[in-house]
C-alpha cells in the first residue's frame, strides 16, 4: 500500500503488498510474493517522499495559488490536535472556496508526512466533507487535494481505509477516473488500487462500480498515456487473487482491455504490470485460462518473452509466472504455447538468471509430461543440451533440469529414451539417485523407462551395465534397505528386474532338478494407461 506522496513512478508496482494476511492453504505462495516485493516497495515509497514533498501541481500553477504556509508548527509551540481545530472550519466554508482550498491542502500536507496521523485526523470528522470535494470538478486543483489526501488515508489499516469506502469514496474515485484533469484522474486511480490492496471485498465493491469501463477509456486516449502506468497498475491490483479469485463474469472485462496494452506497451514497466495481470487472472482456475486464451494472450505473451530475454529481467519474471500459471495441464493450453513458438523464445530464457531459467525449465519440464509428439518439439528445438548442462549441480534450476530429463525418458517413446542415454542421461540419473535434493522416485521411474528400453532378445543388456559402472546398483541397493516405503519397493522393483541376485539353495546331489530356478520377476510400474495432463 503506498502513500501518495508523490507523481505515481515508472517503477513497476504490481506487487505492491495487501495488508490481511489469511491461514490458507495458499498462504506460503502470499507470504513469498510479499517478501519478494518488499524491498522494492520500500525503495519506491522513499522515492516518493523526496521528490512529492515540494510538488506544486499544474492546475496549482494555472491558478497561481500562493504557496501554502507550513503545516506543522514546533511541539512546543502548538500540539497538533490544536492546529488540526483551527483547519476545520475551512473545510465546511464553501462560501469562501480559497480558504476551503487552503484548508484541505494543510490536511492533505499533514498526512503526507512519514506516519501520518491518519486516525488523528478520521477523529475530526472532515472525512465525509473531503469526499464530496472530489466531484468539485469546477476547482481542479481542489479535487486534487481532496483526492491526495485521501489516497494518504486509505493507505493505512483496514479500518482506516473503511473510513473512506463508508463516505462512498470508492463511487466518488471511480466516478472521477473520467475527469477532464489527467492528475486528479492519476490521483483517483491511485487510490482505488490502495483500497483494492485491502483485500477481496474491497476490490469486487471497485470492480462492480464499473472500475473497468474507465480504465479502458483511459488507455484508449491518446491523450491520456501519461497515466496509462497508474491505469495498469490499478488493473493488476484489481486482478489480485488474493485469498478468494475473483469471479470470472467481473473479469472479463479486464482480459478485453489487456491485449492491446500486451500487443502494443507503452514501455517494459507498462508491459510488466499487464504481464502480472494475466498471472493473477489465470492463477488457480482452468476456466480463466480458457478465456485468457480465447481472448488471444498467448501470441503478444510469447512476443514479450522473446523481448524480455535481452532487455528486461522484471519482464521476464513476470512472463514466466504467467506461463506457468496457463499450462494448467490442459492440452489444448499446452499445444496453443507451442504453436506459437514458445520453445524457441525459452531457449534465451533458460540462460538468464536462476529464477528466470527455472521457471522456464519448470514450464518444458510440464510440457515433456505429456505426449511423444510435445516432447519430440522440445527436442527438435535444440533445447535438450542447454537442459543438460543446467542439470549438475544442486540447485533449484538443476531440480527443473533434472525433471525435464527424468519425464522425456518416463513419457517419450523409445527413439526419444535413446538420444537422452546418447547424451550420457545415465551418469547424471546414477549420481543424483540418493541426493534429498532431487526425488528418488522420479528418477527411479526414468531409469526404469531407459533400461526398458535397453532390453534385446536373447543379449545382455547395456544400459543396465551402464547404470551398474555408474554405481547406480549399490545406490538402488541402498535405497531399497534406507528409505521409506515407496522409494525401496520401487527401488527394489528395479533391482530384481534389471539385476537379479544369485540366491544360495541347498543341493541335494541325488535328485533331479532339471532346470535351475530362478526367483520369480515382479513388474515395474502400473499397467494402468498413463494420463499425460493429470499433473
Amino acid at each position: 500500500r503506498a502513500v501518495a506522496m508523490e507523481s505515481r513512478p515508472a517503477i513497476p508496482t504490481h506487487t505492491v503488498g495487501y495488508k490481511q494476511s489469511a491461514k490458507t492453504v495458499d498462504a506460503t505462495h502470499d507470504a513469498r510474493v510479499q517478501t519478494n516485493v518488499r524491498l522494492r516497495k520500500e525503495n519506491r515509497q522513499e522515492e516518493m517522499r523526496k521528490k512529492r514533498a515540494n510538488v506544486t501541481t499544474p492546475e496549482q500553477q494555472m491558478a497561481n495559488e500562493p504557496a501554502a504556509p507550513s503545516v506543522l508548527v514546533s511541539p512546543s509551540e502548538v500540539p497538533i490536535e490544536n492546529e488540526i481545530l483551527t483547519w476545520i472550519p475551512g473545510i465546511y466554508n464553501d462560501a469562501d472556496r480559497d480558504a476551503q482550498f487552503q484548508a484541505v491542502q494543510k490536511f492533505r500536507k499533514l498526512m503526507s508526512k512519514v506516519d501520518p496521523p491518519i486516525d488523528l485526523v478520521l477523529r475530526s470528522n472532515i472525512v465525509p466533507k473531503v469526499v464530496t470535494l472530489v466531484y468539485n470538478i469546477e476547482m481542479p486543483e481542489m479535487q486534487l487535494e481532496a483526492a491526495w489526501l485521501l489516497t494518504n488515508i486509505v493507505s493505512g489499516t483496514s479500518a482506516q481505509t473503511q473510513a473512506v469506502v463508508r463516505c462512498d469514496g470508492i463511487r466518488a474515485f471511480v466516478t472521477m477516473l473520467r475527469s477532464p484533469s489527467l492528475e486528479v484522474c492519476k490521483q483517483c486511480m491511485w487510490a482505488l488500487a490502495n483500497i483494492a490492496g485491502d483485500g477481496p471485498d474491497l476490490r469486487d465493491e471497485i470492480l462492480r462500480c464499473g472500475v473497468l469501463a474507465a480504465i479502458a477509456s483511459i488507455i484508449s486516449n491518446d491523450q491520456a498515456k501519461y497515466v496509462i502506468h497508474q491505469a495498469i497498475w490499478l488493473l493488476s491490483n484489481l486482478c489480485r487473487p488474493f485469498t478468494r479469485p475473483v469471479e470470472l463474469s467481473l473479469l472479463a472485462p479486464a482480459i478485453v482491455v489487456l491485449i492491446p496494452v500486451l500487443t502494443h506497451p507503452v514501455d517494459d514497466s507498462v508491459a510488466v504490470d499487464a504481464v502480472w495481470s494475466v498471472s493473477f487472472i489465470a492463477e488457480r482456475s482452468s476456466a480463466r485460462v480458457d478465456a485468457l486464451v480465447t481472448a488471444g494472450v498467448v501470441p503478444p505473451l510469447c512476443a514479450l518473452i522473446r523481448r524480455g530475454t535481452s532487455r528486461n529481467r522484471d519482464l521476464m519474471i513476470a512472463c514466466m509466472k504467467a506461463i506457468n500459471n496457463m499450462l494448467t495441464g490442459q492440452l489444448q493450453h499446452v499445444q496453443v504455447f507451442l504453436d506459437h513458438g514458445i520453445l524457441d523464445a525459452l531457449r534465451s530464457a533458460l540462460d538468464m538468471g536462476s529464477r528466470v531459467a527455472e521457471s522456464a525449465a519448470s514450464f518444458i519440464a510440464r510440457v515433456c509430461q505429456g505426449f511423444p509428439e510435445q516432447i519430440q518439439m522440445v527436442i527438435t528445438a535444440g533445447l535438450l543440451p542447454i537442459i543438460f548442462t543446467l542439470a549438475s549441480g544442486y540447485t533449484s534450476v538443476a531440480s527443473e533440469a533434472i525433471r525435464v530429463l527424468a519425464n522425456i525418458a518416463s513419457y517419450g517413446h523409445r527413439d526419444q529414451v535413446l538420444t537422452l542415454v546418447s547424451m550420457n542421461v545415465i551418469p547424471i540419473f546414477c549420481n543424483h539417485l540418493q541426493d534429498n535434493f532431487y526425488s528418488p522416485t522420479l528418477i527411479i521411474h526414468a531409469l526404469s523407462s531407459i533400461l526398458m528400453s535397453g532390453k534385446r532378445d536373447g543379449g545382455a543388456n547395456e544400459f543396465a551395465r551402464v547404470v551398474e559402472e555408474c554405481g547406480g546398483m549399490e545406490k538402488l541397493e541402498l535405497l531399497e534397505m534406507n528409505s521409506g516405503d515407496a522409494v525401496s519397493t520401487a527401488a527394489g522393483t528395479l533391482l530384481r528386474q534389471y539385476f537379479p541376485r544369485e540366491e544360495a539353495i541347498a543341493v541335494d546331489p541325488d535328485a533331479d532338478y532339471g532346470t535351475p530356478l530362478t526367483s520369480g520377476l515382479l513388474s515395474f510400474g502400473s499397467a494402468e494407461p498413463h494420463d499425460p495432463y493429470n499433473f
